[in-house]
């Protein structure tokens, strides 16, 4: 293990092959693989092979049932729980409370945000994907593009501006 800052990897005891380069990144680590840069960036530790880039970035990712996600900005898959793996999301608050997802790519600031449980997501665009919390299978493409409902599953929207949204499951806008 590498660590660089002030309480970086402070619980550590049974991980291997981690990296935490900031005040308290990783400090709760407790599995491997993972690497964790920036300010309380990974704070709770998590699964192994997450890679958090930024403040507060995969913050609170519990230590069981995660694994394989990217989180870059600040912010960014926040409040990540348990049972969240191989997502991505990168920008400000990008899945900011995503805690349970599998599948996700959120790109954007905010894109995502309100994203808690749903599966297999694409946002693209600042604040995409605005609404969306249990859905899956929707792709939201471009500026505030919104989906229908909190639980819309297999939704393309695309747009810009002034927040375009969708018309419901299994449709295309």
């Amino acid at each position: 293990n590498t660590a660089i800052g002030a309480y970086a990897l402070y619980t550590t005891t049974t991980t291997s092959g981690g990296t935490a380069v900031g005040y308290q990144a990783g400090y709760g680590a407790t599995l491997s693989y993972n690497t964790y840069i920036g300010y309380q960036a990974g704070y709770t530790g998590g699964n192994n092979d997450n890679v958090a880039i930024g403040f507060q970035a995969l913050y609170t990712e519990g230590n069981t049932g995660n694994g394989q996600n990217v989180a870059i900005g600040s912010g960014a898959s926040k409040i990540t729980t348990s049972s969240a793996y191989n997502n991505v999301y990168i920008g400000y608050h990008a899945g900011y409370v995503a805690t349970t997802g599998n599948g996700a790519t959120c790109v954007g600031a905010t894109a995502g945000r309100t994203l808690t449980t749903g599966g297999a997501i694409t946002c693209i665009g600042n604040d995409a994907g605005a609404g969306i919390t249990t859905g899956s299978g929707g792709t939201y493409l471009g500026a505030s593009v919104a989906a229908s409902s909190s639980s819309a599953a297999n939704e393309l929207v695309v747009g810009v501006g002034n927040g375009p949204t969708g018309k419901g499951s299994n449709t295309a806008f």
